[in-house]
């Protein structure tokens, strides 16, 4: 069957709002009377907070609060409820927010925020992940072992929060008959998103008990249901507002400032507060990505064909975990590439390291261990003296073939083998080029596979409102952030209505006291998720 709208080009239903400037984002936003936050930081990667004395800043003109971490409730956290909006007691890594002043200017905050005395006891501190699980050690939750767990999560004491491990078939025998025997290790360092837009949320916390926030979020329900944790607010009486944001690239999904925005918010009711973080902020307050560290060993006959793998791996999550649970599971579940793997052995641990938070970052999970993975595919290829490409097409997960975690490939899963024989056809086609002087040329494959690692609860919805003269009005929780989205799901809704492109209207902000839920916006799954619903 043809089909009509979806796979054909049309104009972005958001392209003359964004190319005029007219579209509204959250920093973009002014209400009557708003007041502004600044936050005050840990210079220190792992200190005790021994006291912080705010009686100075509180003297400073149109200050109207000064919040610390005694003032605000906690801990929360979605997996794992092991951070506070503001650092209580103790700060795990530099950039921590410890203090916060809401002010009617950003200046008059800034001011104030010098004025805050705080007395710090530096404690040792650990940053490569690796490090942080070796005996002596400084550990930074003390606790953990008594933090509200999800039951998913796993954790091991010290500062190892969640140790996902994957079994398949006798591995100690299968690397006695291997042929041949490749290990490597390898180390993806910790990277930001570097969004355009800055972190920005505006709150105000009303006389009736109800609260309204405007964030830019990719997880307006996720930000709604932690400000219920907080502050035992009822979820119908929590609006989070979601336009238009700058790009997320999973920096967004995570609760950053939401948290402590709520919580200053409460402070001044009945005023709005705004918090935008500058550039320097997203850096060290906000989360970052990878961060893993992995040794892999590969055992392989001499056809070519693997018999055996065994990968170890750990997370640097940072401060606190939360979030990065999902990535450890991720980690866990990809860790073979798409190639079948007869024996197996995976340990994938997440551990609390002094840096920012991990969180999630573009297919999070599956570059961090197939950038092993991939180095030995291509070392074992070598030394067997077989084309890398070849050794490849043996191994790949052709329909039928079973994955590391007992999956069976179906057809509708993605054909790679076909794929793979595509790209080796093109990269063959013409004779590799002469290299110059001081110039190297090189050409190769590599395979990536991209496994689910989101929670069960993973659901999204629409609702269409038909109109009297035949439009149609299209409301999802879904958030545009550059991806085009809301363009993909009015090709959607015209295809199943068989109605013109024109006719559909999206709903072009989130609202959660009025939107369908959704998860997030992540994952690449609103196309298939929100397009299917």
């Amino acid at each position: 069957m043809a089909l009509k709208h979806v796979g054909k080009n049309y104009t972005r239903n958001d392209a003359v709002e964004k190319t005029t400037g007219s579209a509204k984002f959250v920093a973009d936003l002014k209400f009557p009377g708003m007041l502004h936050a600044k936050v005050l930081r840990s210079p220190y990667a792992h200190a005790i907070i021994k006291n912080i004395d705010t009686t100075e800043a509180l003297k400073v003109p149109g200050v109207f609060a000064v919040l610390t971490g005694k003032d605000v409730p906690g801990p929360f956290g979605v997996a794992i409820a092991d951070q506070y909006p503001l650092a209580r007691d103790k700060a795990r890594y530099a950039g921590e927010p410890v203090a916060a002043v809401v002010a009617v200017s950003e200046r008059v905050a800034h001011e104030a925020l010098k004025l805050i005395k705080v007395e710090y006891e530096p404690l040792p501190f650990v940053i490569n992940p690796k490090d942080a699980v070796e005996e002596g050690a400084p550990i930074l939750h003390e606790d953990l072992m008594n933090y509200r767990i999800a039951p998913f999560v796993h954790p091991k004491g010290k500062n190892i929060y969640q140790h996902f491990k994957v079994r398949k078939g006798d591995i100690e025998e299968a690397f006695q008959k291997a042929d041949l025997i490749v290990e490597a290790e390898t180390w993806y360092p910790y990277i930001h998103h570097v969004q355009l837009e800055p972190h920005c949320a505006v709150a105000q916390y009303n006389l009736d008990g109800t609260m309204t926030m405007y964030s830019t979020t990719q997880a307006p329900f996720v930000v709604q249901g932690c400000i219920h944790e907080l502050h035992g607010i009822p979820l119908s009486k929590i609006q989070v507002i979601a336009p238009y944001i700058g790009g997320g690239f999973g920096g967004k999904s995570d609760v950053t400032i939401e948290a402590l925005v709520s919580c200053l918010a409460k402070a001044v009711p009945g005023r709005f507060v705004r918090l935008l973080l500058t550039r320097e902020e997203m850096f060290i307050g906000t989360t970052l990505g990878r961060g893993a560290y992995c040794k892999y060993k590969l055992g392989v006959s001499k056809e070519g064909k693997i018999v055996a793998m065994q990968g170890e791996s750990y997370l640097g999550s940072g401060g606190n975990a939360d979030y990065a649970v999902n990535i450890v599971t991720g980690m866990g579940l990809a860790g073979t590439g798409p190639y079948e793997v007869p024996n197996l052995k995976l340990d994938v641990y997440g551990v609390y390291t002094n840096t920012p938070p991990i969180g999630a970052l573009r297919g999070y999970g599956h570059p961090e261990v197939h950038f092993p993975v991939e180095r030995l595919i291509e070392k074992a290829a070598r030394k067997l003296g077989m084309d890398p490409v070849e050794f490849r097409l043996k191994n790949l997960l052709a329909e039928g073939k079973v994955n590391g975690i007992g999956q069976v490939i179906k057809h509708d899963t993605g054909n790679v083998v076909s794929c793979a024989e595509k790209v080796a056809k093109e990269l063959y086609k013409s004779p590799k080029p002469d290299k110059g002087e001081n110039i190297l040329v090189g050409r190769g494959m590599a395979a990536y596979m991209k496994t689910p690692c989101m929670p069960t609860n993973v659901q999204s919805s629409a609702f269409l409102k038909l109109n009297a003269d035949g439009s149609v009005t299209l409301s999802t929780g879904v958030i545009e952030m550059g991806q085009g989205t809301y363009t993909v799901l009015a090709q959607i809704a015209a295809e199943a209505l068989d109605i013109p492109f024109e006719k559909v209207y999206v709903k072009k902000q989130v609202d959660t006291l009025i939107s369908p839920y959704d998860w997030q916006t992540v994952a690449s799954h609103t196309t298939w998720g929100t397009g299917n619903a």
